[in-house]
Order: structure tokens, then C-alpha cells, then sequence
């Protein structure tokens, strides 16, 4: 029986994430196999892992089993979805599925504890792609969110050594100025990316307000293209984006107290294994 996909769009997919949003960031690293199949020192820091687990299967195999390991305090998430690749002449390349209708896959977003395992299932779809033994890897996007708190107040002058939390170590990303007043027209948001993974955060963000029920969401810009496209940082690269606050949009949300700015960010990860006869 042929099968359809389930095509969801980047904000369907979050819509799911929203429901298991966390905090932020880092741990040191156990031992953990590379891409290419090498040892990676625990004394290298490495924020998210992925492995396959055995990592030989057979031609009759139908799926293969993953596991994710978060190694920061950040909370994470990932889906249904993945790529297969495999390895010949001494690069990489994608296995293209045969199938007359695209296979079906319900992406939805599961929960990734910080400093937690998370296992999933792969399937190979291999009645529509002639896999031979060899080399393989599965790559699949995590989504992590960054977070950097302010504080709105009603003074004309603004206490510039108010505390605040955000995200560090792994990821830092930081909001200045960190006391704002109505005449604070826009936040001034810089991502460093300090581990040696690459990461993509998004242009969009939401803000929480702090209450009696702990955080919660007071503002969430509609859907445009714009706001879910992504600039990919590499080691030490930043990013500094200018969030606007006091618009006449949302002049009325935002009163005097203690608040975050969150922004998604992604994650590629990739894990090899090996098909025999």
C-alpha cells in the first residue's frame, strides 16, 4: 500500500515543542563515538549525542534503534524525522527513496531532559531503497531553546545592576539592556555559540512574564517566513539580533516585572552504523 506524507509546517511542528518548553545549558561529556566513527575524549565538551544502538544490522532489518543524550541543562526536543545517508568513494550521500508517493511521517516533538537519555526508532523503508552492506549514518535536528531575562519597571531611571539569569555555557545568549522602561523601544540579543557543534537559531522568539504560576507566555509573534529561518553558527561565531519591545502592537502586554526573551535553536546530529549481509 502506498503511502502519503504527513507534510506539517515549522510552526505546527513548534506548536508541539510549546507544550515541552524548558531552561538552559552544560555538563561534562562521557565518551561518545564521532561521526567518523572515532573515540571523542571526555574531556571535550559535547552538548548533544547521538548513537546507534547495535551498530551493525542486516538487509532484512526494517528499522534501527537511536539514542540521544542531552549533556546540558537545557531541555530539548525531537521528532519523527530523520535522513539516511550512506558512504562510498570517500564521501557522503543521500539515500533517495524510490517510493511513488512520499512515506508517512508523523512529526511530532518528544521530550529530551537535560542531562537525560532519550531512545527512538528509525525505520529504513527499505522496500523502497537497495541497500547493500556498508556504511550509514542517520542524521536528525534537535531544537533546543535559549533564554536571557529583563525586567520591565515604571521608574523613569533604570537600576542597571538588577540580577539576571541566562543561558550559558554551552550556548550563551544574552539581552541588554537587562532593566527596561517604557521609553526601552527595542532589546539588543546576542548568541555566542561556545561548543564545538554547530548551531542554528531561529530569527523568531516569544517572551514569558514571571508570576504566580511561574513563567508563563504573555507574548508570541505571528507566523512569517522570515521569523522561522535560521543563521547556523559554527565555533565561537555570534549573532546579535535587535528584538523590538514598546510597539504600539503590544504597548499594553507589557507591564512592570520580571520577564525572558526565548529563542529556538537547532541542533543536526548524526550517527553511523553499518548494514551486512
Amino acid at each position: 500500500m502506498k503511502k502519503i506524507i504527513l507534510n506539517l509546517t515549522p510552526a505546527i511542528f513548534f506548536l508541539s515543542i510549546l507544550l515541552l518548553s524548558g531552561n538552559s545549558c552544560n555538563r561534562a561529556a562521557q565518551k561518545e563515538r564521532g561521526e567518523g566513527g572515532e573515540a571523542v575524549s571526555s574531556v571535550t565538551h559535547i552538548p548533544f549525542t547521538m548513537v546507534v544502538l547495535p551498530d551493525t544490522y542486516t538487509l532484512g532489518d526494517e528499522k534501527i534503534h537511536g539514542l540521544i543524550t542531552n549533556n546540558t541543562d537545557n531541555e530539548a526536543t525531537f521528532g519523527e524525522r530523520n535522513s539516511f545517508e550512506y558512504y562510498k568513494n570517500n564521501s557522503w550521500s543521500e539515500v533517495r527513496f524510490s517510493s511513488e508517493n512520499a512515506l508517512v511521517i508523523h512529526d511530532i516533538a518528544y521530550l529530551l531532559q537535560p542531562h537525560k537519555d532519550a531512545g527512538f526508532d528509525a525505520y529504513l523503508w527499505n522496500e523502497f531503497f537497495d541497500y547493500i552492506p556498508g556504511k550509514y549514518r542517520i542524521k536528525k535536528e534537535i531544537t533546543t531553546i535559549l533564554t536571557a531575562e529583563f525586567t520591565i519597571t515604571q521608574a523613569d531611571s533604570i537600576n542597571a545592576n538588577i540580577n539576571t539569569l541566562h543561558s550559558d555555557g554551552d550556548f550563551t545568549m544574552t539581552v541588554s539592556p537587562a532593566a527596561c522602561n517604557s521609553n526601552t523601544d527595542s532589546l539588543t540579543v546576542i548568541i555566542i555559540n561556545n561548543s564545538q557543534m554547530e548551531i542554528a537559531p531561529l530569527n523568531h522568539y516569544y517572551i514569558e512574564r514571571y508570576g504566580e504560576m511561574g513563567w508563563e507566555r504573555c507574548y508570541y509573534p505571528s507566523y512569517t517566513k522570515f521569523l522561522w529561518t535560521t543563521h547556523t553558527l559554527s565555533n565561537n561565531a555570534s549573532k546579535t539580533y535587535k528584538i523590538p519591545l514598546f510597539t504600539p502592537e503590544n504597548i499594553q502586554i507589557f507591564n512592570p516585572g520580571r520577564y525572558r526573551l526565548c529563542k529556538y535553536a537547532e541542533i543536526t546530529l548524526s550517527a553511523e552504523f553499518n548494514i551486512s549481509d
